[in-house]
């Protein structure tokens, strides 16, 4: 898509339904919900990796950047990459630490998932997609 050029006549063809401001709420309030969840998450998140620079990280890995993927395990392997090595009662706090982190962020991405499929079925509907219809748009967005 580097090469795409769009202009504004081709934004005129593009079908928007028109749709009164009672209608408009729902989309409003999903989409506010949606910056909400995300900016929780991303806080949440930054502050987790916070506490990791403090240990001593220069630079923060991409696998340590999803930390809340990773097993504590894997975690603690990502820690010993970039030469820290915990000691048994630090591993003990960090493991409560991470584990109580990357619940809190699973959650979180739980909810922002949700809300993005509602979302999505509230734009199916508004443009009276059929399920045929709703199968080719998600399948041209894998």
């Amino acid at each position: 898509y580097k090469d795409t050029n769009i202009r504004p006549t081709d934004i005129n063809n593009i079908p928007i339904p028109k749709i009164s401001p009672d209608e408009q709420r729902p989309f409003v309030e999903k989409a506010d919900e949606m910056l909400n969840l995300n900016k929780e998450f991303y806080e949440k998140k930054s502050k987790f990796l916070n506490r990791v620079h403090e240990l001593g990280i220069e630079k923060i890995s991409k696998k340590m950047d999803k930390f809340f993927k990773l097993s504590f395990d894997e975690f603690v392997k990502e820690l010993l990459k970039q030469k820290i090595n915990l000691n048994l009662k630090q591993k003990d706090e960090w493991e409560d630490y991470f584990e109580n982190y990357k619940k809190e962020l699973s959650d979180l991405k739980e909810k922002i998932d949700k809300t993005d499929s509602e979302i999505d079925k509230m734009v199916y509907t508004l443009y009276g997609l059929n399920e045929k219809e709703i199968k080719i748009v998600e399948e041209s967005l894998k």
